[in-house]
């Protein structure tokens, strides 16, 4: 009851779920980039790396590294969660 409630909510039609499958078939390849393309603005993204920055700047299968092909990296030390320390 309450996902009928929601489409109300939001506006879709009530037989939103039995045509959701038939509709995510009709996306093609060339509307995905057509939107990328429009949204997607590469001089306005962030990329964050929560964890071991090495290993990231490297590189491997899916990157080649170093990560500065990208822009220009920022460095945020943050303090450690038991004593305060900024390392």
């Amino acid at each position: 009851m309450s996902n009928f409630a929601n489409l109300e909510m939001v506006g879709k039609p009530m037989d939103y779920y039995k045509t959701y499958r038939d509709n995510i078939k009709k996306v093609t390849k060339a509307r995905v980039q057509e939107v990328a393309t429009k949204y997607i603005q590469p001089d306005q993204l962030a990329i964050m790396i929560v964890g071991d920055f090495e290993p990231c700047n490297k590189g491997g299968d899916q990157w080649a590294g170093p990560l500065d092909k990208l822009g220009k990296i920022h460095n945020v030390a943050l303090p450690d969660p038991m004593t305060g320390e900024v390392k």
